[in-house]
């Protein structure tokens, strides 16, 4: 699975997503090292996800196809291809699994106490819906490989970087914490990319995306 990190600050939302890829073979991932990028730009923010490229490219295409601009419209349709990618291989084992391990995590622009903003969201495939994440947190998904007590130090390292408020503190800590997942030998990928944008939204507002491309390294992302 792939390294996410999907974060809020006040006035930024920053999603970061590694580029290794997996090849699934009698339900084992074997990493390809073969590169992709997976954020995918949309006229309202940035979305990204783990798992099967055959569910998550009919989704991303859809977003930059037709701009869902309401949480309805978005969850339309990734509820819509999953239901889709369900059918396809309902006699597969373990298909509802991957499929709630899908993992989308995307940005949004909001109205929050009467201010335009923008905020990371993730998906929750337990209630079929978005679920907001507030400025100052973080929500993360880890290669299968990654221990939990290596989840937590990423996790403890980026939430001090958040308290901080700074994006510049927030992107150093995510790539602190690829060096330190790399040195413990788990599949994330080294190389950096990260453009940002200043991001005209439907609210009339200017808040900042940063969208956080980590990489080296398609089957399974």
């Amino acid at each position: 699975m792939t390294f996410i990190v999907a974060a809020s600050l006040k006035d930024c939302a920053i999603l970061a997503a590694d580029r290794e890829t997996f090849a699934v073979e009698a339900g084992a991932s074997t990493a390809t090292g073969n590169p992709a990028r997976k954020i995918t730009k949309t006229a309202n923010g940035f979305i990204t996800a783990s798992g099967f490229v055959e569910l998550l490219d009919p989704v991303k295409q859809r977003f930059t196809q037709e701009n869902p601009e309401t949480i309805g419209e978005m969850l339309e349709i990734i509820e819509a291809e999953q239901e889709a990618f369900r059918r396809r291989h309902w006699y597969t084992s373990g298909t509802a699994d991957w499929i709630a391990k899908t993992s989308w995590k995307l940005t949004l622009p909001m109205s929050i106490s009467g201010e335009n903003t923008i905020i990371s969201a993730a998906y929750d495939p337990a209630s079929s819906g978005l679920l907001g994440i507030s400025p100052g947190t973080a929500i993360f998904t880890f290669p299968d490989a990654v221990s939990e007590s290596e989840q937590a130090i990423v996790t403890a390292r980026i939430n001090q970087a958040l308290a901080k408020e700074d994006v510049g503190v927030v992107i150093s800590a995510i790539q602190a914490s690829v060096e330190f997942l790399i040195a413990q030998g788990r599949p994330v990928s080294r190389e950096i990319d990260s453009p940002s944008t200043r991001f005209q939204s439907w609210l009339n507002s200017t808040p900042m995306v940063l969208a956080v491309l980590l990489g080296s390294g398609l089957n399974h992302s």
